[in-house]
């Protein structure tokens, strides 16, 4: 027997009468309240009303005024919201009269609004309205408040301020250069201001522009700001707001891969920050810690002389090095994803993958490190720190060293290949270990060196089938 239809009957389509009727203020307050009922039914017949009503441009104004006007924060809420969404596709069907009203009404409602959620909600608004008229200088009065409000007493109206240039970045990075100068001096000022919320707010807004700028005169103009920002985002790294730091990280990580300078001179200064990120181990999400390790590889990619011109690789390669130490994950393990070219995409297609861990972060940062980081700068360095791990009392230190070495091989394999006499007895000693993970991660070693130092490596087989077979006996 089939089993039966309970779909609900679709509620018919509101009348002219009913949508009519919404031109009166209180009828569309208490329709915006049946979509927070806790009936269902009640809900499905107010959406319906609500979709056919928000079709057309009346609605702009009566939205606007139940944001502005009504008592019941869920309503202003609602309004807001249907706001943001409509107001773009309704605006070539808006008369000059509706615009010039509703850029007035707009400015009003945000400034006198107490709830901070709808503040946001009416800042996306008038950035869909900013988007139609900035660049055609019909809404210069927005930018002045703006100016006026990042300068106010009261910290609300300067974090709104911030919360509406983050809403306008892209308007702005795309048609005001002009502007720059003084946006720049706004944002400097509010990175430094005594209020964290406001703080916060400017970088948000900040890290939005930055993706935006076109042109390399504008990066030039925001170059400053970047030690200010990195300020702000360390507070925020101490205050455990990690989704913060993971927004201003991801934003470094874009710039580093594009043609601009604007993080150019605060490189050290970026870096520095990432390795701090990278050193708060587990008390930090691995997410957090992956986009820091991805600015590193970035960096090391699209800018990999400024590492070396600038002395950062000892200060990485020790980074990474004690990540690898500190990890609880089998380091041959890790390797052995790392040199099976196991991607992201399949990691997360496993559903006991639950991120990347910190020795396999440390690994691929080291790897990019190896291979784009000119030599002269990168070998020997690195190749003093991983020796000081291989000397190490400690058999984790001796496994990162190890585990390193095997890592660098690859993108070294000119200057290993021409150290080999120095380098083998190491990876020998390492094979002989006492602690099982190094002597794995010396059989990883030894792959590496046999693959990518050929065909020098071949006239040492002598040394290394012995110690191979040893390495097999132990499996």
């Amino acid at each position: 027997m089939a089993a039966p239809n309970k779909s609900r009957t679709p509620s018919p389509a509101p009348s002219k009468e009913v949508l009519a009727q919404l031109q009166n203020p209180t009828n569309l307050e208490a329709l915006l309240m049946q979509l927070t009922a806790p009936d269902t039914q009640v809900i499905q017949q107010a959406e319906a009303v609500v979709k056919k009503y928000v079709k057309s441009p009346i609605c702009v104004a009566g939205l606007v005024q139940q944001m502005q006007g009504s008592k019941y924060i869920q309503v202003r809420q609602l309004a807001a919201m249907l706001l943001r969404r409509r107001l773009g596709p309704l605006w070539s069907k808006l008369d000059a009269n509706t615009k010039e009203a509703l850029k007035v009404a707009l400015l009003q409602a945000v400034t006198g609004e107490q709830e901070r959620a709808i503040r946001k909600n009416m800042a996306s608004v008038i950035a869909v309205a900013a988007r139609k008229l900035l660049s055609k200088n019909k809404w210069n009065e927005l930018l002045a408040f703006i100016y006026q409000h990042s300068q106010a007493e009261l910290e609300d109206h300067r974090e709104l301020a911030f919360v509406i240039l983050n809403e306008l970045a892209e308007t702005l990075g795309k048609s005001f250069e002009s502007q720059f100068p003084s946006l720049k001096q706004v944002y400097q000022v509010a990175l430094q201001d005594k209020s964290r919320k406001v703080q916060v707010a400017s970088l948000k807004a900040c890290a939005a522009l930055l993706m935006h700028l076109i042109t390399e005169d504008a990066s030039i103009v925001f170059q400053d700001l970047v030690p200010g920002m990195l300020a702000v985002a360390k507070g925020c790294l101490d205050a455990g707001e990690e989704d913060i730091v993971s927004q201003v990280l991801d934003v470094f990580s874009e710039l580093a891969t594009t043609s601009t300078s604007v993080i150019t001179p605060s490189i050290p200064h970026v870096v520095h920050f990432c390795l701090e990120v990278l050193k708060r181990g587990e008390t930090l999400q691995g997410s957090t810690q992956d986009v820091a390790g991805m600015v590193i590889i970035a960096i090391a990619e699209e800018k990999p002389k400024s590492l070396g011109k600038k002395g950062l690789v000892p200060d990485v390669v020790a980074t990474l090095l004690h990540m690898m130490a500190i990890s609880q994950d089998n380091a041959a393990g890790e390797l052995l994803s790392t040199f099976d070219g196991r991607d992201a995409e399949e990691e997360d297609e496993d559903d006991d993958y639950e991120g990347p861990s910190g020795q396999d972060i440390a690994q691929r940062c080291l790897d990019a490190m190896a291979i784009h980081v000119p030599a002269k700068y990168f070998y020997q360095p690195t190749m003093a720190l991983i020796g000081q791990c291989l000397d190490s009392p400690d058999f984790n230190a001796r496994k990162a060293g190890t585990a390193a070495l095997a890592v660098i091989i690859e993108g070294c394999s000119e200057e290993v290949t021409k150290h080999l006499g120095s380098i083998l007895p190491r990876v020998f000693a390492s094979a002989r270990d006492p602690a099982t993970c190094v002597r794995e991660c010396a059989c990883f070693v030894l792959g590496q060196l046999s693959e990518n130092c050929q065909p020098e490596i071949l006239e040492c087989h002598g040394k290394i089938l012995p110690a191979i077979f040893t390495l097999l006996e132990d499996a």
